[in-house]
């Protein structure tokens, strides 16, 4: 509050400090400085937050693509396991006609 009561002073007519108002632009110029600064940083974060979300979308497609594969080859070898079992029942069933046959 005291501040904003020495900037209404210094409008009104009157002496002027001239290292008051000469501090009050360098401190100005410092919170402009790390108002850039600060808009800065936050502009690099949000750069850095959009390279993890892309990054984490690219891992999410990876994961899914090899559940797939996960699930591919898993119903490969299921059908391959059910063919191979049939083959030797087929055989087993051929086995025991020939055997029927030569008695």
């Amino acid at each position: 509050m005291e501040q904003l009561d020495e900037l209404r002073d210094m409008g009104q007519p009157g002496q002027i400090d001239v290292d008051k108002s000469a501090s009050r632009r360098y401190f100005a110029g410092r919170l402009v400085g790390d108002l850039q600064l600060l808009e800065k940083n936050r502009n690099l974060l949000a750069q850095q937050l959009q390279f993890c979300r892309q990054t984490l979308a690219k891992a999410d497609q990876d994961v899914k693509a090899l559940e797939k594969l996960r699930e591919n080859q898993l119903a490969a070898f299921r059908y391959q396991t059910e063919r191979q079992a049939m083959h030797e029942l087929d055989e087993a069933w051929q086995a025991t006609k020939i055997e029927e046959r030569s008695k």
